[in-house]
C-alpha cells in the first residue's frame, strides 16, 4: 500500500479508537435521558457532538502522526528498531504523554480518561502504521 494511502489509514483508525470512549458515553448519555429539549438539541447531540469529537481527535491524531510518528519511524528505520510492538508501545507512550503535558502545566490533573484514550488512539495509529506500511517495508529491505 503507498505511503499515503497507509498514513491516512492509520490517521482515520487512530483517531476513531481515541474518540471510541467518548461516542459510546454519549450513546449512554442520549439513550438513558428523557431529553425534553428541542429537535435541534437532539441533532445537536445525534450529529454534531459525535462529528465534533471525532474532528478533534483525528486532528490530534494527524498533528501527533506529523510531529512524532514520522520521525519516529525515520529513528527506527535507521537503527533497524522497527517492529510492530515497537510502533505500537510508541503510539502508545506518545498518545498518553499528550494530554499530560497540559496537566503539568495547568496542575489540573482530573481528565485522565484523555490519557486512556490517547493511549488507546495512540497505539492503534502505531499499529495500523505498521501493518499498512512498514511491515511489508521491512521484509523488502535487504539483509
Amino acid at each position: 500500500m503507498p505511503a499515503v494511502q497507509s498514513f491516512t489509514k492509520s490517521v482515520i483508525l487512530g483517531g476513531l479508537a481515541g474518540a471510541a470512549p467518548f461516542l459510546v458515553f454519549l450513546v449512554f448519555i442520549i439513550a438513558g435521558s428523557p431529553y425534553p429539549g428541542t429537535s435541534e438539541d437532539r441533532v445537536m447531540l445525534l450529529v454534531k457532538m459525535p462529528a465534533l469529537i471525532l474532528a478533534i481527535s483525528t486532528t490530534v491524531v494527524l498533528v501527533a502522526s506529523v510531529i512524532i510518528g514520522l520521525p519516529l519511524t525515520a529513528v527506527l528505520k535507521r537503527r533497524q528498531w522497527e517492529s510492530a510492538d515497537a510502533y505500537t508501545v510508541s503510539g502508545a507512550v506518545a498518545g498518553a504523554a499528550l494530554p499530560v503535558l497540559p496537566m503539568l502545566f495547568t496542575g489540573e490533573f482530573g481528565a485522565f480518561m484523555l490519557v486512556i484514550c490517547g493511549a488507546f488512539g495512540g497505539a492503534i495509529t502505531g499499529r495500523t502504521w505498521w501493518l499498512s506500511a512498514r511491515r511489508g517495508a521491512v521484509a523488502d529491505r535487504p539483509q
